[in-house]
């Protein structure tokens, strides 16, 4: 369910659902009409762009109280620090800077239908400092200490040399606790860290 004022990014959006074999079950102006087509057609994702009548938080709220509870993602022009949390905080799964390209979309949307949610690399920095432990598992795939503080420092942009320097610690040791993190957190890359780390409740 595509909902956005606007046509032609509603087309846009189809587009990029479509090219992924995704069904389009309806786009919709308004958050309201989106939301009482959602109650119908029952859609496993909610794209929320710009529309008018319904705050976002709101929006959101509705669609994740919905008897079969869809993926939300928000796509926003930008967003302050408590913007994001209230959104996310409000449950939705992702969100994306309306300027993303089709295939930062296309990446998105495949990793929200898979289950994991979707931070736009923009907003990184913005919710760096939100960090909790993983209080789900005890065991070796808990992150250590030192590796949230790692964690943190990434999500902040920062590079291996100004982790080191503020942790006071050496380049290798650095990329020892990247290793740890990416195995940790199921991760390839940096971004993928930060990903992953949402999707676990490390980041919120």
């Amino acid at each position: 369910m595509i909902v956005d004022q606007w046509a032609l990014v509603r087309l846009g959006i189809g587009a990029v659902l479509r090219s992924l074999d995704v069904r389009v079950v309806g786009d919709e102006p308004s958050a309201r009409e989106g939301l009482q087509n959602a109650r119908d057609t029952k859609p496993d994702l909610v794209v929320f762009g710009s529309h008018l009548d319904v705050a976002v938080s709101q929006a959101i709220r509705q669609a994740c109280d919905l008897a079969s509870r869809p993926r939300v993602l928000v796509l926003l022009d930008s967003a302050t620090r408590d913007e994001l949390a209230l959104v996310f905080s409000s449950g939705a799964d992702g969100a994306l800077l309306r300027s993303a390209t089709g295939e930062e979309l296309a990446d998105a949307l495949t990793r929200l239908l898979a289950g994991e949610r979707v931070l736009a690399p923009a907003f990184v920095p913005i919710l760096a400092g939100t960090m909790s432990a993983i209080t789900e598992d005890s065991g070796d795939g808990a992150l250590t200490p030192k590796e949230r503080e790692v964690l943190a420092l990434l999500a902040q942009g920062r590079s291996n040399r100004q982790i080191a320097e503020t942790l006071f610690i050496s380049g290798a040791t650095v990329k020892t606790h990247l290793a740890h993190l990416y195995e940790k957190l199921g991760a390839s890359d940096r971004q993928q860290a930060i990903t992953h780390a949402l999707a676990k409740g490390v980041l919120q």
